[in-house]
């Protein structure tokens, strides 16, 4: 069994067919194949069943890709660490971010790299996730958190986590609202974000599908101003589902749940900075604390 092995195994499964996969690893669709039936005689399991739509797990491949994806990131946290051997990042790193500290694991991070880089120090600057990108690009930011589903070009980023956005109404309009649908409640006034909110980009590309507009009521970026409109009546807003549960156990809302809007949590910085001692220090410390694989460029072009 070779390392390739398992990276095609993963592809496969992610990707659920065997074109696709060979694409994102760069090799031809007669190889993912051998690789498949080379680490199916080893393990002397079916990974995999073939479907006219494609591949489709089986019930021992899912549970050996879990496995298999631990091993990986754990070969690739080796040979990150293994890299910035001998490096001593140092000097001044500015970190963008966007929603809540300890959501984002920010305490850990910067208690994690005083311990492993003590010359490195770090300043944490609020940013939304678009303006994000621009700092970056103007090397006003080195690094930084960022909410959104693209891929924007030169950036490469870890993705995190794939995040759900809820609807939360006013507590006295849970009667009206209850069953309604999402076309009913354009009916309804909204706080909503400004447009450099990443927030408000996914909502715009679903509703735009769905050729719905929204009543803007008022504009605010600010979760917790946000929060006290949603109280006091103003409209209805999106959330991230952990600040939703949250305000739905305090009290100060309800959660409409007919519908959830998917947004990516991911690491970003500029591609022709990877290099850097305190870049590839800080992307390594986060893709170990966050148990992540990269994304890479093949990936990121597919998704698109």
């Amino acid at each position: 069994m070779e390392l390739y092995h398992l990276r095609t195994f993963v592809a496969v499964a992610e990707e659920r067919h065997l074109t696709k996969a060979s694409k994102s690893l760069f090799i031809s669709p007669p190889a993912v194949s051998a690789h498949i039936k080379a680490l199916e005689e080893e393990l002397k399991v079916c990974l995999f069943y073939r479907t006219p739509k494609g591949m489709e797990l089986t019930e021992e491949g899912n549970r050996l890709k879990a496995e298999a994806e631990k091993l990986l990131i754990s070969v690739d946290s080796f040979v990150d660490s293994a890299r910035i051997t001998g490096e001593k990042p140092a000097g001044r790193i500015k970190m963008g971010y966007s929603s809540n500290s300890d959501f984002l694991r920010i305490p850990e991070t910067i208690l994690k790299i005083f311990s492993l880089y003590p010359d490195l120090m770090i300043n944490l600057e609020h940013c939304l996730s678009a303006r994000l990108i621009n700092a970056l690009e103007k090397r006003e930011i080195d690094i930084g958190y960022y909410f959104g589903n693209d891929n924007p070009s030169g950036v490469e980023m870890y993705r995190l986590k794939t995040l759900d956005l809820m609807v939360i109404a006013p507590l006295e309009w849970k009667h009206s609202l209850a069953l309604a649908s999402l076309n009913e409640l354009s009916n309804y006034p909204w706080i909503w974000t400004s447009p450099d909110c990443s927030f408000r980009r996914v909502a715009d590309t679903i509703l735009t599908r769905k050729r719905l507009n929204l009543a803007h009521s008022i504009v605010v970026d600010d979760e917790m101003t946000c929060r006290s409109l949603v109280r006091a009546g103003v409209g209805l807003a999106l959330m991230l589902e952990n600040d939703a549960r949250e305000a739905e156990k305090d009290g100060v809302a309800f959660i409409w749940d007919k519908k959830k809007f998917e947004i990516n949590l991911s690491l970003a910085w500029l591609g022709d900075r990877k290099n850097e001692p305190a870049i590839k220090a800080i992307t390594a410390l986060v893709r170990d604390l966050w148990q992540v694989r990269p994304l890479v460029a093949a990936e990121k072009n597919l998704k698109k």
